[in-house]
């Protein structure tokens, strides 16, 4: 042994005792350790957007925003036109008015008194049973198509869960069919008017009943079409209400649809997103399983300028490869794509959307 520190001293070569060799490597161990106890990755903060379709087709009259403007909730978006609820709103005016005459005429051809009357009352009863059979017809059609739409919205609901079609068609779907099952209820409103009023006409060409039961019997009548219309307008201005497209919750517009576009249910208007980060996801080196992170994990989001917030969360990672966001591409970098992990930021910290940050977390 002396030999060989001589040899070294003369080589200048300094000897390290034992001790310190194995001191040294067991530091290394415990470095290689600690780095492999904690996962380091770079990562953006995000939010999820909250789209805002058209339940009806129309054409984009005006645009009360751009994309970037930070908005609040309520706040109008976008006005949309339809030239078929316009038209329908016309005829539905006018099938009011007509009715309303005809209530009038009506109540005034049931007051009359003696001959007149009896051959009025002859007159109206012919009338009435031709409109309780079209009633009777139109009852059976509206409920036969109520039930068409039902089974077409369960074979719509079973395509979309396979993928066959887009979720928008059941959302169309399902207005058809709630409009159908309205109308079924309406034609069974009015067909029950119908029938008392024929009753009542009946009764008083036999004469055992008063000229006022049919006057009240034919009142009902109109009065039972007037409020089924009326129903059917407030459902219609329901309608034209949502041709003005609100933001349902606060944020920055990301996406904006153009003025004079036309468009179809479920087509989006406008994309908001939060201003107010909710998570941070984070991408793992894609040439290494991503790794294992277990429920209740300490973890720190740290900013460019040393600014962290610390919380404790549940990770969460789908296995898959994705494309990293814009942020965390650069032109010197090849390591475009990631294993993302999501993980929710806790209330008390409050970073803006799309910052890019440095995730660490303890395994």
């Amino acid at each position: 042994m002396r030999s060989f520190r001589r040899l070294a001293e003369r080589l200048g070569v300094r000897v390290v005792p034992l001790a310190g060799l194995v001191a040294a490597a067991a530091g290394i161990v415990a470095l290689e350790h600690k780095r492999a106890a904690n996962f380091v990755a770079s990562g953006v903060t995000a939010a999820p957007a909250t789209h805002h379709g058209s339940e009806i087709a129309g054409t984009v009259q005006h645009v009360r925003v751009g994309v970037g403007t930070q908005v609040t909730a309520g706040q109008v978006l976008a006005e949309l036109h339809s030239l078929a609820l316009d038209a329908e709103r016309s005829e539905l005016d006018a099938e009011i008015k007509r009715t309303v005459r005809a209530g009038m005429l009506a109540e005034l051809q049931t007051s009359q008194s003696g001959r007149e009357a009896a051959l009025a009352a002859r007159s109206r009863l012919s009338q009435a049973e031709r409109d309780r059979e079209k009633a009777v017809a139109d009852r059976a059609l509206q409920a036969s198509l109520a039930e068409d739409a039902k089974g077409y919205l369960a074979r719509v609901e079973e395509m979309a869960k396979s993928g066959v079609i887009e979720q928008r068609a059941v959302w169309t779907q399902e207005q058809l069919a709630q409009r159908q099952a309205s109308l079924e209820l309406q034609a069974g409103a009015l067909l029950e008017a119908e029938i008392a009023r024929t009753d009542a006409l009946r009764k008083e060409v036999r004469g055992s009943v008063s000229n006022q039961s049919v006057v009240a019997a034919t009142a009902r009548l109109y009065e039972t079409e007037l409020d089924l219309l009326n129903r059917r307008r407030e459902s219609l201005d329901r309608q034209i209400e949502q041709l003005t497209i609100k933001a349902r919750v606060p944020g920055v517009v990301t996406a904006l649809i153009t003025e004079g576009t036309t468009i179809r249910p479920g087509d989006s208007i406008a994309t908001i997103v939060p201003t107010r980060a909710a998570e941070v996801i984070a991408y793992a080196p894609p040439d290494l399983p991503p790794p294992t992170l277990t429920a209740n994990v300490h973890y720190s989001v740290v900013l460019g300028d040393g600014r962290h917030c610390d919380g404790v969360g549940s990770p969460i990672s789908t296995g898959l490869v994705e494309p990293k966001p814009g942020q965390l591409v650069s032109f010197t970098s090849f390591a475009g794509f990631g294993f993302p992990i999501h993980v929710s930021l806790p209330e008390s910290c409050r970073l803006p959307v799309g910052q890019v940050v440095e995730f660490r977390a303890q395994l």
